[in-house]
């Protein structure tokens, strides 16, 4: 591969940017203090009239677990119909495969690792991206750092010079990976000096200025998709420590192929379980302080082997954060990536709402995209935080509001106010435990007040049958503990999440909207090197 190709080192100012909260649009609508008030007195109002309308404070406190327990059961049983949603359609498993490539790679694809504080990771992705996707003839790997992270851009200028030298003399991946340990190991040269020793190869680096701007992701990829646009026909994102399936460029460019019309295709993302060494009682109390993560990767499992193709299947798809493949010509329509603490969101909403974008999804084991769980609970709930965040801003922003259908704008709208509900839930827990436990109510509504048990209960069951599946796919070993530890914390789950979501709200009406970046260890990397290769899907040959 000729630098002429692909240019190693990318050096061009900063572009333009816009709002600092570009998502909510042009009329920059946000959530004001009036706004906030007006809201308070309508929450406030209701409660009185309710409290008016009973004759005692025990009616209050049964009518509000009522409201509650309805509001519960729908929460639940529109979380089962997506749940089963792929399994309850005849033939939809299969058609969330890709069909294996069929001749040479047509489309050029820019691969686009964004990267801050990354150096525990970022070198082994950027080396198993570049080896895994040797069957695709025309990409190119871009990492993009900031220039106010040095040492991510050290290790991302060394691994690049490193790996891009390893295939051009068609050295293995072992032998590649022992050359890139010894070359960070001794690595004592100035950035600038690391970043002109890059040779022709697939890998490039990208700095960043940030000049005085605040660093997040979408400033990161829109200026690598400024740079690139004239040259790469399709752009895709990996995170710092995603582990690419081999063959997955050559795939989605004969999706694209195959389909002319489509202008994303959304790949699968799947955490892996955590590792834990040591001896017995440290992989216990390893297991015990994860005990978030199968619940976790079992929302990635659900999310994108079916309820990422209901929402397509329906017109709205909010879009994942990487593995996902966009047209050059729709991020041109939609200006780029938003600035938004979910551009990925965001970006699915302006392109399925607006500008009525064709989405392809796939779910196929061999060719999802693997990374960790959050490496502790703190940073598993500043992750759904921002999240939740994003979702809000892309509510106010209203562009879902462009949907066509009244189905669809009502799926829009209880998707990105999820949040909203969320809060609610955990708002109304301690009234629901004092209605359940200290306010006696007539036995039918007692009973009726624990039907939202039930689809909560067949939601638990069907997650259960997940786990399994799972560690059939992925061959991975799940033991009869594992089974116990998520029935025992399924409702601490729930309430972690609720928890993370009202922290969203709060923080969402005082206006800090800053990106709080995720922490990354790797100890999935391990986990992806041993694992068998997954039993279902297509099997991908070489171009």
């Amino acid at each position: 591969m000729s630098s002429s190709v692909v240019p190693s080192v990318f050096d061009a100012p900063a572009p333009r940017t816009r709002a600092a909260h570009l998502v909510h649009g042009e009329r920059a609508r946000r959530v004001t203090r009036r706004h906030l008030g007006a809201f308070a007195g309508v929450v406030l109002l209701i409660l009185v009239g309710g409290y008016s309308a009973v004759d005692s404070f025990r009616h209050f406190l049964i009518a509000a677990g009522a409201f509650f327990s309805v509001f519960a059961m729908l929460m639940s049983m529109s979380f089962l119909v997506s749940l089963a949603y792929a399994k309850r359609e005849s033939g939809l498993e299969d058609e969330l495969l890709l069909a294996p490539p069929r001749g040479p790679a047509t489309a050029a694809i820019a691969v686009l690792i964004p990267a801050r504080h990354e150096t525990s990771v970022l070198a082994t992705t950027m080396l198993n991206t570049c080896y895994t996707q040797l069957d695709h003839g025309r990409h190119r790997i871009v990492a993009i750092t900031n220039d106010d992270d040095p040492e991510t851009t050290r290790v991302a200028a060394i691994t690049a010079a490193v790996v891009n030298s390893a295939l051009l003399h068609r050295v293995p991946q072992e032998i590649g990976a022992r050359q890139l340990d010894e070359a960070l190991a001794r690595a004592d040269r100035s950035v600038a000096v690391l970043l002109d020793a890059i040779g022709p190869g697939p890998l490039g680096v990208l700095v960043y200025p940030l000049n005085g701007r605040r660093p997040n992701k979408p400033q990161q990829l829109n200026f690598a998709y400024r740079l690139l646009r004239d040259a790469v026909d399709v752009f895709t994102v990996l995170d710092a420590e995603s582990i690419a399936a081999p063959g997955l460029l050559a795939a989605v460019d004969q999706a694209f192929a195959d389909d002319p019309g489509v202008e994303i295709v959304q790949g699968g993302i799947q955490l892996m379980d955590p590792d834990h060494l040591g001896s017995w009682w440290q992989r216990t109390c390893g297991r015990l302080r994860r005990w978030y993560a199968w619940h976790n990767l079992l929302e990635y499992l659900r999310w994108f082997s079916s309820q990422m193709r209901y929402q397509s299947d329906k017109g709205f798809m909010p879009l994942g954060g990487n593995t996902v493949f966009l047209r050059t010509s729709l991020l041109d329509k939609t200006n780029g990536w938003p600035m938004s603490l979910t551009e990925d969101c965001e970006l699915g909403v302006r392109a399925t709402a607006v500008h009525g974008a064709r989405t392809l999804t796939f779910y196929d084991p061999r060719l999802t995209t693997r990374e960790e769980t959050p490496p502790d609970l703190t940073t598993l709930i500043k992750q759904r935080r921002r999240w939740n965040i994003g979702f809000i801003q892309s509510f106010m922003a209203g562009n879902w509001r462009s949907l066509p259908r009244f189905r669809q704008r009502m799926i829009a709208f209880w998707i990105l106010t999820m949040s909203l509900f969320q809060t609610l839930a955990f708002v109304m827990f301690p009234l629901t435990l004092a209605t359940t436990f200290l306010i006696k109510s007539p036995a039918p509504l007692a009973v009726a007040m624990c039907i939202p048990t039930i689809p909560i209960l067949l939601a638990m069951a069907l997650q259960l049958l997940h786990i399994n599946e799972y560690g059939r796919v992925y061959g991975r070993p799940v033991r009869w503990h594992v089974h116990v530890l998520f029935v025992v914390t399924f409702y601490p789950y729930q309430l972690v999440l609720s928890y993370a979501a009202a922290q969203a709200v709060l923080w969402y009406a005082l206006g800090r909207l800053g990106w709080d970046k995720t922490a990354h260890i790797g100890d999935h990397f391990r986990r992806v090197a041993e694992s068998a290769s997954p039993a279902a899907g297509v099997a991908v040959e070489p171009a």
